[in-house]
């Protein structure tokens, strides 16, 4: 899914400059929103959705992807990039827009920096919610429920999602079970 992510949206770059900003940057940024999108929903249950070496290697680094699977998802991830960037080449041999490519406008270790820095906030993003596992929230809402009958309130098997519940008492009405 990276090659498709690589392909629609630098694709976009190169469209948006071959027609003089028809796209502007909001539309290059949502088609590789949509296409982003769209993989997560078809694929991600396969894949975990991993369509980025990146996401692979911080699901490596908090244990959610065994060493001897990351070589081969990043093998995958790099071929299908590079696949799609030679698409790109046959579609358009002039290289308009250096087909999409970053060019830094500032200085190369700043623009790495810069490039660390905001896919370390992404990667955080993607794993904190990815690896929400349905122990720990299961651990989360037993903690809710000892919680909440140390104050009285009444808990019953068929009790409303915690934040339902945490709605609820905060507006002073209690807790009832669900019909």
């Amino acid at each position: 899914m990276f090659s498709l992510l690589v392909f629609a949206g630098c694709g976009a770059i190169v469209t948006d400059a071959e027609r003089h900003g028809a796209l502007g940057t909001v539309g290059i940024g949502l088609v590789f929103f949509l296409v982003l999108l769209a993989a997560i929903g078809a694929l991600g249950h396969v894949s975990g959705a991993h369509f980025n070496p990146g996401v692979s290697l911080s699901f490596f680094l908090t244990r959610h992807l065994p060493a001897r699977d990351l070589g081969a998802y990043w093998l995958a991830q790099f071929a299908g990039a590079a696949l799609a960037g030679l698409l790109l080449l046959v579609i358009w041999p002039g290289h308009p827009a250096d087909l999409g490519a970053t060019m830094p406008s500032i200085a190369v270790g700043r623009a790495l920096l810069l490039e660390a820095v905001l896919t370390a906030f992404l990667m955080l993003v993607i794993t904190s919610v990815a690896t929400d596992t349905p122990r720990r929230r299961c651990a989360r809402r037993a903690r809710h429920r000892r919680r909440c009958r140390s104050r009285g309130h009444r808990i019953r098997a068929a009790h409303r999602s915690v934040a339902q519940h945490g709605a609820l008492v905060r507006a002073g009405a209690g807790v009832r079970a669900m019909a």
